[in-house]
């Protein structure tokens, strides 16, 4: 009976993880619906100069408080505030979410990096029944209104209007269908009117205990998308209940128990930002969501009203972020720009790499290595597991296992693979003579304090009960009694509430597993300890580090939700605030663990001018900073692959450069699988071979699976082939070949890939992006051809991969492709020499013929067989470059190579593709270059860190102290032009745009030259005179009807910023009449 009433206990206590859908359902079970603010009593608007000080706030008749910022001209911060006292100098507060300390500063920061001068007014309406708060930009020295919110008095609402321009006619979408409100008044031209872009419900706020609910309207045409690391079948989010809270969430089963495509399940990471796209068809706008809270955020998608979304936090006052822009990149970039965008990583974390749980020893980790290299297969990076630790002691080595690991780390770094190991925030309590950080944790009290908020729930540590997840199951344990298989004895009573250390354990799977302490890695001199703590793995040679188990993943029988008891106070986000439950800042540890090893490996004099990459399992919004994400505990299985696209296209959409999951999966796909099956891994490669995160990652422990590295499923084969049977003969040998094929050409196409990478410090877009933010202009992606967002994405802005992510389309051998519009594209005709499949590379291989133009806004059903032959290897993944596009291609390596070693790495052979059809003088693209490793190597002007110059604290934007811009930056345009005889002419311009970075540089990277190609449309233009003008060499080396392209060999000499190159090719014949022609600026379609 005890037992009973302990459990019954702990599930009516409110301090307990709630499934959204029972969070609401329990709200409308409340005869008022929670505490609403319906009436706005009184009022002010707080307007001191400088700018950050304008901002409207409102007291309700419940005795509670809303306030509304101006962040930006088109970006709004809400506080729904738990009590009503006017806060004096609200906007100097510090901020827990931004990158800079306080909003003003954000604001201030802002400024000066856009440039941008800019006002915000109160303005009264209908005798004071409604407030309109308005953002408005100088122009041209006039003042236009850009964003006005308007605040309805009785009952409470507000709404928010825009102008929107239309977009492209080529939708064909008609653009009467508008919200057009002819009573609000615009300083714009006439031909722009207002539209509603975002409103709140009548009654909008509501609030419930320490909750707080806001609900929105959301129209029909809407669709939704981001959200995150969260699941589900698709990339867009309709009519679902969403859960933010991070958890260790083994294959996405915990709480639902239906496994990766049910989006309502929590899972490691936390991204509460979302973008509603297609409220106005057929016109410029775009709105999205940022809800700062560290607790759980539930989200009603539409689920129990079609027309309304109503997102609650559990505990802390709401704070908003509402963006409004006319596309989605102008989003992502107001996003990151506040929440922070990661400093440069180094470049090796692009390449492919191999990790498995199960590396146990010194030897199996050197095999694998071995293998690799003597099957000619791309490695960079090796990941080796808490396996190598003494006893689950974090930061330690077992030189029984892994002896003389600096010459380990060494050897293999000089076969160029840099080596990681699996660090968890957790410090073993096991006492040893040379653990010296035990020793240190407990001599400076570093710990985690069990300190309990016992308010309105049991106080004795008998009835303490903790609850958790798994298989859709909910399981309720007695710390006093509950111990992991692994064995504890430890006693309960003995920490209990004793403010000593709070006593977990980190469980490992399969009886693997320590009991131990957790760093209050909340406090600032804590995390700064944390961070020195990889001085030895740092001076062993270890490059960069795997944060794991994050939430801080513990064991169930210690704490609530598979980590922290809810109710264990935490110190606060703001110290000087004292401690919280741990559920009302949840995902704040994660964050700052991240936080901690970044400031460590940045401050590291063993360091010193190196870029530091971390790949962590979860954290919170502007994780980005300090870290890339993989997305935890997969399987291998098809529905695994398939969401994989999505998330890493919805983490990118959060601005997330570095993210990815475990390729083939973490776990066997069922009980008792022996590997991922060989067609499925194959998929898997040939699917996320260009995603940002490209690691073979897998469960080796026994009992799991017995292996997952290419190299090793001919062998099994050839070992188990009666059991397998002769039919399985060709895909278990096709494993090898293929997904190599892919790796290689990953590698062949790595400049790109860092060029996007080195981009985003500046736009903060992704590296992959969803179509979303490329076709801007094709609004069918939100109606007829919407499930192609899930399924297709585009690597920086030119290349679409079209890959085969479902059982159903590879035993087809057929998918479903569309080419989004207006734009044409071309069938990718681009590969790599395979060193084993064919022993000669050809010198003259540039590419397979150009087939011919294909127009945007068409379906194909195209094959993607799996082919015995290396020549149809392509044909796997559907993929296709954009009309215009320039891609810039490497010869592929077997590992990207440290420029600033003392090792003799021979020179890249760099080639730009340039590609027919679509003139991109306006739109060009630009190539940063550098040496992959250098922190000096990074754009100066970035938003990451604040620095003070005066005592004013004047702000400057920089990334990184040790930035110094040593990079080279290459611009290229192409137009086609009536030359003055009349020629229909192509021309190419090659340009320096900013050089950092010398010409002995860019030489010992690159070699004495590079090469051009130019593709044609029709093989009777290849033959066309080519002249070449500027500083350089320039000499034509092939050209070749029969592929349709003319390569040139370009040599890279001195600085050329004035000049440049200039390639020009007649490719049509005079035209009559033209008399001494056009103008070369003045430019003719093809």
């Amino acid at each position: 009976m005890a037992e009973d009433w302990a459990i019954k206990q702990k599930a009516v206590d409110a301090y307990n993880f709630v499934k959204a859908e029972d969070f609401f359902q329990n709200l409308d079970r409340i005869a008022s619906g929670g505490e609403q603010a319906s009436i706005v009593s009184d009022f002010r608007f707080v307007k001191t100069d400088p700018l950050p000080e304008r901002k409207l706030e409102l007291k309700f008749d419940n005795d509670r408080a809303l306030s509304l910022q101006f962040v930006r001209p088109r970006v709004w911060r809400m506080q729904c505030n738990l009590h009503s006292e006017f806060r004096e100098n609200a906007s100097q507060a510090k901020t827990k979410h931004t990158v800079q300390p306080s909003v003003a500063e954000l604001i201030r920061v802002l400024d000066t990096h856009y440039k941008l001068e800019w006002n915000v007014e109160l303005i009264s309406k209908d005798q004071d029944q409604s407030l309109i708060l308005q953002s408005s930009v100088k122009k041209d020295e006039s003042w236009v209104t850009v964003t006005q919110l308007w605040v309805r008095l009785q009952p409470f609402q507000i709404t928010a209007y825009q102008s929107s321009a239309s977009i492209s006619k080529w939708t064909g979408i008609s653009q009467s269908s508008c919200d057009v409100d002819d009573n609000v008044k615009w300083q714009k031209a006439p031909d722009w009117r207002p539209f509603v872009v975002w409103q709140m419900s009548e009654r909008g706020v509501r609030y419930q205990g320490k909750s707080t609910i806001v609900s929105v309207q959301k129209p029909s045409a809407a669709r939704y998308f981001g959200f995150g690391e969260q699941g589900g079948s698709s990339l867009l989010k309709d009519r679902t209940f969403l859960n933010h809270f991070n958890y260790d969430n083994l294959e996405y089963e915990s709480v639902y128990g239906n496994g990766p495509l049910d989006s309502r399940e929590p899972l490691y990471h936390s991204e509460p930002f979302w973008i509603e796209a297609n409220r106005h068809p057929g016109h410029q706008s775009k709105t999205a969501t940022f809800i700062a809270n560290y607790s759980q955020i539930c989200i009603d998608l539409g689920m129990t009203n079609s027309s309304e979304i109503r997102v609650a936090t559990r505990f802390d006052p709401a704070e908003f972020y509402i963006f409004a822009e006319q596309n989605v990149s102008e989003i992502i970039a107001q996003y990151t720009a506040i929440v922070g965008r990661p400093w440069l990583k180094p470049r090796y974390a692009l390449g492919y790499g191999q990790g498995c749980y199960g590396y146990d020893i010194k030897p199996k980790v050197e095999q694998s290595v071995a293998a690799y290299e003597e099957n000619q297969f791309p490695l960079d990076t090796m990941h080796i597991d808490v396996d190598m630790q003494k006893e689950y002691r974090t930061f330690t080595v077992d030189e029984n296992k892994f002896p003389n690991p600096n010459a380990m780390f060494s050897n293999l770094r000089k076969k160029g693979v840099k080596c990681c190991t699996n660090i968890t925030p957790f410090i073993n309590s096991e006492k040893a003579d040379d653990y010296e950080t035990l020793k240190q944790l407990m001599e400076n009290e570093y710990y985690v304090r069990d300190e309990r908020f016992l308010k309105g729930t049991v106080v004795s540590f008998q009835d303490q009960r903790y609850q958790c997840y798994e298989k859709g199951q909910l399981l309720v344990s007695n710390p006093n009694v509950d111990r992991p298989d692994f064995g504890d004895d430890y006693v309960f009573e003995d920490f209990f509430n004793r403010k000593g250390p709070y006593h977990g354990a980190v469980n490992y799977g399969k009886k693997l597993g320590k009991s131990g302490y957790y760093p209050d890695l909340n406090r600032k001199e804590v995390r700064r300890w944390w961070g020195e703590q990889y001085k030895n793995l740092i001076e062993f040679g270890l490059e960069f580090v795997w944060q794991d188990m994050t939430s801080p993943a513990i064991s169930k029988e210690y704490g609530d939700m598979k980590s922290f008891p809810c109710r264990l106070l935490l110190t606060s986000p703001d110290e000087a605030q004292g401690k919280q439950p741990a559920i009302e800042i949840w995902s704040l540890y994660a964050y700052n663990l991240h936080k901690a090893t970044f400031e460590g490996w940045n401050k590291s004099p063993l360091r010193k001018g190196k870029r530091n990459f971390i790949i962590g399992r979860g954290s919170f919004s502007g994780m980005s900073r300090f870290a890339g994400l993989w997305t935890g505990d997969n399987s291998g299985t098809w529905d695994f692959l398939s969401i994989s696209i999505s998330q890493a296209l919805a983490l990118g959409l959060c601005g997330m450069v570095i993210a990815g999951g475990d390729v083939g999966g973490f776990m066997g796909g069922k009980p008792g699988e022996k590997y991922t099956d060989p067609e499925l891994l194959i998929r898997w490669y040939a699917a996320c071979f260009l995603l940002p995160w490209f690691r073979n990652h897998y469960n080796g422990k026994p009992g799991q699976k017995l292996f997952q590295e290419p190299f090793k499923y001919a062998k099994y084969y050839e070992d188990h082939e009666a059991e397998l049977g002769k039919d399985k003969k060709f895909i278990f040998n096709a494993v090898l070949p293929t997904t190599r094929y892919f790796t290689r050409l990953r590698y062949s196409l790595m400049q790109m890939l860092y060029d996007a990478m080195f981009e985003n410090l500046l736009t903060g877009l992704p590296i992959v992006n969803s179509l979303a933010i490329t076709e801007a202009s094709d609004e069918t992606l939100y109606s007829e051809n919407e499930r192609f967002l899930s399924n297709e994405f585009i690597v920086r802005k030119d290349l679409l991969v079209a890959p085969v992510t479902t059982q159903d389309e590879s035993s087809k051998e057929r998918r479903i492709v569309y080419l989004p519009g207006p734009d044409s594209w071309f069938k990718f005709n681009l590969s790599c020499h395979d060193p084993v499949e064919e022993k000669e590379e050809d010198p003259d291989f540039v590419g397979y013929t150009l087939a011919p133009k294909i127009s945007g806004g068409c379906r194909m059903n195209v094959e993607c067989k799996i082919e015995p032959a290396y020549q149809d290897y392509p044909n796997i993944t559907p993929m296709y470059i954009r009309e215009g596009a320039i891609i810039p291609k490497l010869k592929p390596r077997r590992y990207i190579p440290d420029r600033t070693g003392h090792n003799f790495e021979k020179p890249d052979q760099l080639t730009f593709h340039i590609y027919p059809g679509k003139e991109n003088v306006g739109d060009h693209i630009s190539l940063p270059y550098n040496d992959g490793v250098s922190r000096d190597s990074a754009p100066i002007s970035c938003f990451s860190k604040t620095s003070t110059t005066n005592s004013k604290s004047k702000t400057a934007l920089v990334a990184d102290e040790e930035a110094r811009g040593r990079y080279r930056q290459v611009r290229i345009t192409q137009e086609t032009f009536l030359s003055e005889k009349g020629t229909e002419t192509r021309k190419v311009h090659i340009k320096t745009e900013y050089d950092g970075y010398s010409s002995d540089n860019v030489k010992r990277d690159l070699g004495e030259h590079y090469y051009v190609v130019l593709w044609h449309e029709r093989p009777e233009t290849v033959a066309g005179e080519i002249t070449c003008t500027g500083a350089h060499h320039c000499e034509i080396v092939q050209r070749d009807e029969s592929i349709k392209a003319v390569v040139l060999k370009v040599a890279i000499e001195a600085k050329d910023e004035k000049v440049g190159i200039i390639i020009e090719q007649q490719i049509g014949k005079p035209k009559l009449g033209s008399g001494t022609g056009s103008k070369s600026d003045d430019p003719v379609a093809v």
